[in-house]
This record gives C-alpha cells, sequence and structure tokens, in this order.
C-alpha cells in the first residue's frame, strides 16, 4: 500500500491527477479510512473547486486522525471557500494549538478572519507567520478583495510597506510580487495572485446574491 501511495504522490507532481486518483480509490477500496489517500482526495477535489467532495473526504480523514495538523489546515481552507467562516476558524485554531508555529495556518486563519472583518486579529496572525510588511500587504489585500478600498489605502502607508516598496507606484504595492499564503505546495494554495482574488470574488458575487434574493414565502 504505501508503494501505492508513493505512486499517487508521484504523480500528482507530475500532472497525473487522473491517474493519481485512480490509485487513491484503489488504496481506499482495500483500507476505506487510510488518511492520507482521503487527505489527498481531498485535496485534489478542492483544486477543481469541487468543495462538497472535498470536504467529506477531508473530514473522514480528520475523524481517523484529528490531531494532524497539515489536514486541519486544508480542511480549514476548504471550508473558508465554502464561506463556512466559523468552521474554518474552528479547524485553523486547532492546527495552531497543536503546532504554533505552523506558518501557513496562520496565514489561513488571518484570512478567514480578515472575511470576517476582525482586522485586528487578522493583521496579528499574519504578522506571526510573514514578515510586518508582507503582513500589511496581505491584510490590504483582503480589503481590496473585500470592497474596503479606504481601509486599504490606510494600511498602505504603514512605514513598512512604504519602505518596501519605494521604488514602486504608490497605488500599484497591492499588485506585486505573488505572496504565498499557504507555504505547502502539495497543499491547497491560498495566494495573493489572480486564481485567489477570482475565488473570493466568486465569494463575494455568492453573497450579494443571496442578500438579494430573500427566501420564498
Amino acid at each position: 500500500m504505501e508503494r501505492q501511495l508513493s505512486m499517487a504522490r508521484l504523480g500528482e507532481r507530475h500532472g497525473q491527477t487522473e491517474t493519481a486518483h485512480k490509485i487513491y480509490q484503489k488504496v481506499l477500496m482495500q483500507d476505506p479510512n487510510n488518511v492520507e489517500a482521503l487527505h489527498r482526495l481531498g485535496v485534489m477535489a478542492a483544486k477543481t473547486q469541487d468543495y462538497e467532495v472535498a470536504i467529506s473526504y477531508l473530514t473522514k480523514a480528520e475523524m481517523n486522525d484529528p490531531s494532524n495538523v497539515e489536514l486541519l489546515n486544508d480542511l480549514g481552507y476548504a471550508l473558508f471557500l465554502t464561506d463556512d467562516l466559523l468552521g474554518a476558524e474552528e479547524k485553523l485554531q486547532l492546527a495552531i494549538r497543536l503546532k504554533p508555529g505552523h506558518r501557513a495556518a496562520r496565514n489561513n486563519l488571518g484570512l478567514v478572519l480578515g472575511n470576517a472583518g476582525r482586522w485586528d486579529e487578522c493583521i496579528v496572525q499574519f504578522k506571526r507567520a510573514v514578515s510586518e510588511a508582507e503582513a500589511y500587504a496581505n491584510l490590504a489585500f483582503v480589503q481590496v478583495q473585500m470592497g474596503e478600498f479606504a481601509l486599504a489605502e490606510r494600511v498602505s502607508t504603514q512605514p513598512s510597506i512604504l519602505m518596501r516598496n519605494s521604488t514602486r507606484p504608490r497605488k500599484a504595492w497591492y499588485k506585486s510580487k505573488r505572496k504565498r499564503i499557504c507555504l505547502r505546495n502539495d497543499s491547497l494554495p491560498i495566494s495573493t495572485s489572480k486564481r485567489q482574488s477570482d475565488l473570493l470574488s466568486t465569494k463575494r458575487s455568492n453573497r450579494s446574491r443571496r442578500s438579494s434574493n430573500p427566501p420564498p414565502p
């Protein structure tokens, strides 16, 4: 079974996701509670935006390995992508309690807290994961994506950001070099990239549609 899992991971790294998926499914036929196979299938599903399937796999994996920090981090992010901010915060807080130095979990928690408008808590988590300049840049990026342009503009005047971007146009600072928030390449990618921007925009549109369409009587 270990050989099968190794082959599946190798397939993932080389972009052979269909092959990897089949191998993980075969592993689950032999061992339905195999944590690694469940975890990887969950990550693969989330990367294709099949979040319901992803959360199902990741939740089952967590039931069998509740102290797996990498798993909790990925589950927390998957829950965030479905607008379950409370569920996401719970999983990411647990990951941090188990491993306080887990930078990806702290950055992901910062992203969740930012989307909840809890800016003070958000920046605390970012600062514990990256440099001060990167932390404020991440905060302002989230604020821009949430439509809080005035807040983002004030954040952009932080001395650390001004120093970091002294050779760049002031209003282009948030378009600078991509900063990965989730640090593991084989984990769920969270970054201040176009992909993340699109995901956050989709989340905002979904919220808008829900608020503008009252439930039927």
